[in-house]
């Protein structure tokens, strides 16, 4: 049950952190990490004496708030640092004409770790997090001892000429999408508001997931509507993709403990990356010192809807990493 705590303000390791809603018994607080454009947002979960500590990273134009159902669960002795990407959630957005791309978001991995200097790390990612976690373990294999993938692993393309067919056209909404005036973002009502967001996910997403991340993804006006606060440039396409071949190259130094969930409901683990790349899971195999696959009932955003589920598996993943290194 959420409820409120008396105010009280801490600082660790340069983190600054505001007042928050606590669940019982865990502990969570807000932190901001300071960058260049401005913050990055997080929640840091459980013991912040923790290490390693678990970096948890979003899907696509969700929040942090996606992880509060697993974190929840997991024990309170483990650190966890869920953050808002940036353009989402709490976080600054870019500045103006700044892309976001996949290519981009590893980096802002890179300076978080590198603010925490705690040493190595886990990765948890969910979707398009999933994504960026592990090319971030591709990229930095030294800084990473396990990543643990929720319902999606790579995006990557095998022909050259679909994605010149798209370029003109993607080009063109990112164009559109940076023009518009945040100040006329349309208003809905509560209820208005976490009905779209659920439609947008084609369902994936329950009324009750949505207002979790609403908690963090909508601005409330005077006149009690909301806007959604995301910036408007995040929604555009990736104009930064990799080929398979360039996705063959960076596996090679690989070399994580790996743990990946499928949602059985969603078409997303198979349907981009591994679809170009199958061989990508075998390869997986043979690298890493240890391994898991699971398919699990459930749609896309199965760590909030089967939060138990998930939860144990990867506490009992992390147990067996713990007793490998």
């Amino acid at each position: 049950m959420l409820r409120s705590i008396s105010t009280r303000c801490l600082r660790f390791r340069g983190l600054h952190t505001t007042n928050a809603l606590r669940i019982d018994p865990k502990t969570v607080e807000e932190v901001r990490i300071p960058v260049p454009w401005g913050h990055i947002a997080g929640k840091w979960w459980g013991s912040r004496e923790g290490t390693p500590v678990i970096l948890a990273i979003h899907g696509w134009q969700d929040n942090a708030g996606s992880w509060d159902p697993v974190c929840e669960r997991i024990p309170d002795e483990y650190s966890v640092l869920a953050v808002d990407l940036p353009g989402n959630g709490l976080s600054s957005h870019f500045p103006p004409f700044v892309s976001y791309t996949f290519l981009e978001t590893p980096a802002i991995l890179k300076r978080i770790v590198n603010y925490l200097n705690r040493g190595k790390i886990h990765l948890l990612g969910h979707s398009g997090g999933s994504a960026v976690c592990f090319m971030y373990a591709c990229t930095f294999p030294e800084d990473v001892i396990s990543y643990c993938g929720i319902d999606y692993l790579v995006y990557c393309y095998q022909k050259e000429s679909a994605r010149v067919t798209a370029l003109s056209k993607n080009l063109d909404t990112a164009i559109n999408l940076a023009l518009r005036d945040p100040r006329k973002a349309k208003r809905y009502s509560w209820e208005e508001a976490r009905d779209k967001w659920v439609a947008a996910t084609k369902g994936s997403l329950t009324p009750l997931t949505a207002e979790i991340l609403m908690q963090r993804g909508v601005s409330k006006l005077p006149d009690g509507r909301v806007v959604f606060s995301r910036d408007n440039r995040v929604k555009s396409a990736d104009l930064n993709q990799l080929k398979v071949d360039q996705v063959t190259d960076m596996v090679r130094n690989y070399e994580a403990s790996t743990c990946l969930l499928r949602a059985k409901d969603s078409m997303y683990f198979y349907s981009r990356g591994i679809k170009n790349f199958p061989g990508i899971l075998d390869i997986l195999k043979n690298q890493c010192r240890h391994y898991e696959y699971h398919d699990l009932e459930g749609n896309h955003h199965i760590h909030m809807d089967k939060a138990d589920e998930v939860s144990e598996i990867y506490v009992s993943f992390l147990n067996q990493v713990k007793r490998l290194n």
